[in-house]
């Protein structure tokens, strides 16, 4: 990549995520924080939508083998997959076995 590009593309990104900060402050007091959140990720979702399409990769980003999988919930866990994934890892049976060793 060209580095003024680089560079171009690093200052415009600075610049937008402090005139997102302004607008978050000023708006502060006129709107809840939920719909400012909102209202964010709705824009924020617009160029990665087009990024995609241009790449023509849309279809792929979206592609799932299990479109029905967010409607069963957190308490179903995929299958092969562990329920409870960080009660199992390394690092907690360390920390519990050198506490009950001491």
């Amino acid at each position: 990549m060209n580095l003024f590009k680089a560079i171009g593309f690093k200052l415009i990104s600075a610049l937008l995520f402090a005139a997102m900060s302004a607008l978050v402050r000023k708006l502060g007091d006129v709107a809840p924080v939920g719909q400012m959140v909102f209202f964010r990720s709705a824009f924020a979702i617009l160029p990665v939508v087009v990024i995609y399409a241009l790449r023509g990769e849309l279809a792929s980003a979206v592609y799932t083998r299990r479109p029905l999988g967010q409607l069963r919930g957190p308490g179903k866990p995929e299958v092969g997959r562990p329920a409870r994934a960080s009660a199992r890892s390394p690092c907690c049976a360390r920390a519990s076995s050198s506490s009950s060793s001491g």
